[in-house]
């Protein structure tokens, strides 16, 4: 049997195995003109009558190259050949990338999807089939390892993604090329492939020869274990799922999440539960790295921590939760004023935090509970957001300074300002909560009596 009937074979039942396609679908497929695409495009071709298919090609002429017209041409003299209907757009993919500060391949990628999803609707096309093949799997798979991406950033390319299916997947380069020849089938090299400025071209022509020089069958070797990655991926983000409905409540446009829940959480899900909080506001996670995951984590039980992600998305740390969304989407909450007695509970909506004071013996502080020096207070006590002229003297202060000036230098976020909770006595601010306490109500040596204030 030769190599051409084995390989077309050997296609047909991996189509078939993977679902990938239906009778009666027109498959619109993207070709380049490489080694891949055609291959493709032969092998699509090869069981079109049999599977009952329409096919047609789209190319992208990236203008990358004085000469990327020629690819056009041969392109489209490929589906003159064998009577496939041929569409291909013109983009300046450098103006493009250089516009959207994406690298030339990005930037292609982005154009190149964009332009099939549109051009399969306007010819009615059931899916896109594209040439990924097993090569461009593990180039993939060090360029998201050494990128440092998380372990579902390690995930094999999908054979199927919504309307995209990959049906030479599971193909290797040489059963490729090897295939080509045994048809007598020209194809293209595009010379941008070897030019190592590329990461990728660096992966592909230096490191992945070392590999195989080290271990002729890594490419099987590696391909099994992005399989155990995907397996031990999909258990992980089906218990993500689970967390992530019960703990993110979403409100309008902003994502809230229970500090003392979370607080609870393994670290492993703990990263999870942020990347689909942001996904939900952002719509995807690009540009999120693991610095700004790592951030979060390790402030988020410090009360206002803010940290501001790409694409004008903040994530902002309450009294009694984590909030993320849109930064416009952030607005001034006036705390309700309110008489303090001393034993009882005043709720602070909208939240379920809750204000609370008592005569303590001993005192646990933190930044939500302070402990004053009872008989330094002149009662009543009361709870109200910032006015104008606010000053108050900071614990270690020589003299008053503007609460304005003072939340100025603290950095916090203006929309929180009106939100922070602000206890005073007859004569002066006691307490910025969260904050600071004031100088003239600290605990000294000669303390009696300690009233506790706290927010829970």
């Amino acid at each position: 049997m030769s190599k051409k009937i084995s390989l077309e074979n050997y296609f047909q039942q991996s189509v078939t195995e993977n679902n990938l396609l239906a009778t009666g679908e027109k498959i619109l497929i993207a070709v380049s003109g490489g080694p891949d695409s055609v291959a493709l495009t032969l092998l699509m071709e090869s069981i079109k009558n049999k599977g009952g298919i329409k096919l047609a090609v789209f190319h992208l002429d990236h203008q990358i190259r004085k000469d990327s017209f020629k690819d056009m041409e041969f392109v489209r003299d490929l589906c003159n050949q064998y009577a496939i209907d041929f569409y291909s757009e013109k983009r300046d993919v450098q103006a493009y990338a250089k516009k959207s500060k994406r690298s030339i391949q990005d930037a292609a990628r982005k154009i190149r999807y964009d332009l099939l999803e549109t051009t399969a609707k306007r010819i009615n096309a059931d899916k896109i089939a594209t040439a990924h093949q097993s090569n461009d799997q593990i180039e993939t798979f060090f360029l998201r390892l050494l990128r440092g991406a998380s372990l579902s950033g390690l995930q094999s390319i999908p054979l199927r993604r919504n309307n995209i299916v990959r049906p030479i997947l599971e193909f290797s380069k040489k059963q490729i090329l090897d295939y080509l020849n045994s048809k007598g089938q020209r194809y293209l090299t595009d010379p941008s492939n070897i030019k190592p400025v590329y990461f990728r071209n660096r992966v592909r022509n230096e490191l992945l020869p070392v590999l195989e020089e080290l271990n002729p069958a890594y490419l099987s070797v590696l391909s099994k274990n992005i399989s155990l990655i995907n397996e031990e991926e999909k258990f992980i983000k089906k218990l993500a799922a689970d967390t992530c409905s019960k703990l993110l409540k979403k409100q309008n446009d902003i994502v809230d999440i229970d500090l003392q829940d979370f607080s609870n959480l393994e670290r492993t899900l703990k990263r999870r539960v942020l990347r689909e909080a942001i996904f939900s506001i952002k719509g995807d996670l690009l540009r999120i790295e693991y610095k700004h995951i790592e951030t979060v984590l390790k402030n988020y039980k410090q009360f206002g921590f803010t940290l501001e992600l790409p694409s004008n998305i903040l994530i902002y740390r309450d009294y009694k939760s984590l909030k993320l969304g849109p930064g416009d989407a952030f607005k001034p909450q006036k705390i309700r004023k309110s008489i303090v007695e001393v034993g009882k509970k005043i709720s602070l909506k909208p939240d379920s935090s809750y204000f609370e004071s008592s005569l303590v013996k001993k005192c646990k502080s933190s930044s939500l509970a302070v402990c004053l020096d009872y008989d330094k207070i002149k009662p009543p006590l009361v709870i109200r957001s910032r006015k104008a002229g606010d000053r108050f003297k900071p614990l270690g202060a020589k003299g008053t300074k503007k609460l304005q000036d003072f939340m100025v230098d603290k950095k916090i976020p203006k929309f929180s300002r009106d939100s922070i909770i602000l206890v005073e006595d007859r004569e002066k601010i006691l307490w910025v909560a969260g904050y600071e306490i004031d100088e003239r109500a600290k605990i000294e040596n000669g303390t009696k009596k300690m009233l506790q204030l706290r927010i829970r």
